[in-house]
């Protein structure tokens, strides 16, 4: 029984490695392997948002998954606007962006962002409701 159960789990594996990134949290014991979001607050009023993606997902996905998990956390903290920077010194500056940064390793696409929710719109901001219906219902990308 225990020698079917190794051999079945690696196919596991290997079917999930083999498509692109969904939109999960990295810290999901089976599918965090495969890259997902985090969030981590305690940047002042910042919190950095980030996506991880796999070799079967675009800088473009990885871009949207990160304003729409930015969105989400606005929510759910009842703020109708948020504001992303690239940086902590942009945020210090109220230099707001208008894409997560990202940068790829080994084929491999992430994106992070500074967020800052808010009570009221700013210059660049992000309205919280058009975001997340901008990107909640987004397809997932055909695999490579």
């Amino acid at each position: 029984m225990y020698r079917l159960m190794l051999p079945m789990a690696l196919t596991g594996l290997v079917a999930l490695s083999g498509c692109a990134t969904g939109y999960h949290s990295a810290s999901n014991p089976l599918l965090g392997i495969t890259g997902g979001f985090s969030d981590t607050d305690g940047y002042g009023t910042l919190t950095k948002v980030s996506f991880f993606g796999n070799g079967y997902i675009s800088v473009d996905k990885v871009t949207e998954y990160t304003l729409r998990r930015s969105a989400e956390l606005a929510e759910k903290k009842h703020k109708p606007y948020f504001a992303i920077y690239k940086s902590i010194s942009e945020a210090h500056f109220n230099q707001p962006a208008r894409n997560p940064n990202y940068f790829v390793v080994g084929n491999k696409p992430s994106g992070y962002a500074y967020v800052q929710f808010l009570d009221k719109d700013i210059p660049g901001a992000f309205q919280t409701s058009e975001t997340l219906k901008k990107f909640t219902e987004l397809p997932e990308e055909p695999a490579k």
